[in-house]
């Protein structure tokens, strides 16, 4: 029985195969007769997710993170952002330039990467804040400035509170949650819909 990704495998004078060489390891999915094994509810909705336009989507899709910016985010803001990303546009885009498993793997590898940059980066700049917020209290009361001092408490009491909705979202990435998993699997449906799409189109 073939694999249904074996639709798509390309000629030996492809200038592509050489990318496809070095993808990465074997999916966990595969079953013992070499074929992939897709979740039905992954085909239910075959039609391309809303909003993608499939002419230059993959320039497009660059264009969309270029302007993406989170300089403007901060916190627990950037961290909900990152999560609430089209990630299914994306695993389509994807699917439209490459139709091979490891290149989907890869992009699920990049995700959880940049996920985990994006909760790292703000537990520790957040940390930094309320040692450098303590500190200054600490210092106005070594003054007796305690009404300055009290001033500063709700500010980190906030932070704290947002260190630790930040650390909760750590937890979800780290064992691969509920937060975490829609994350991965809006992506790896997107990827199945663009490979349905382009099945479709070439038939």
């Amino acid at each position: 029985m073939k694999s249904f990704f074996d639709f798509f495998k390309r000629k030996p004078d492809d200038s592509n195969n050489q990318n496809q060489d070095d993808k990465g390891s074997q999916d966990s999915r595969i079953t013992s007769n070499g074929v992939y094994d897709v979740p039905r509810e992954m085909f239910i909705e075959e039609n391309p997710p809303k909003g993608v336009q499939t002419s230059n989507s993959n320039d497009q899709q660059k264009q969309s993170e270029m302007n993406q910016s989170y300089t403007v985010l901060k916190g627990i803001r950037a961290v909900i952002a990152s999560f609430s990303e089209d990630f299914e546009k994306k695993g389509f885009d994807d699917a439209l330039v490459i139709q091979d498993r490891n290149f989907m793997n890869k992009g699920i590898e990049l995700l959880k990467l940049k996920l985990h940059s994006v909760i790292e980066q703000f537990l520790l700049d957040i940390s930094n804040e309320i040692i450098s917020l303590e500190s200054r209290i600490q210092q106005l009361r070594d003054f007796n400035l305690n009404d300055y001092a009290n001033s500063l408490l709700s500010n980190l009491n906030n932070l704290k509170k947002e260190l630790e909705h930040i650390k909760e979202y750590q937890k979800d990435f780290q064992e691969e949650g509920n937060l975490t998993q829609k994350c991965l699997l809006s992506y790896e449906r997107g990827f199945m819909k663009g490979i349905v799409h382009l099945y479709k189109n070439n038939n």
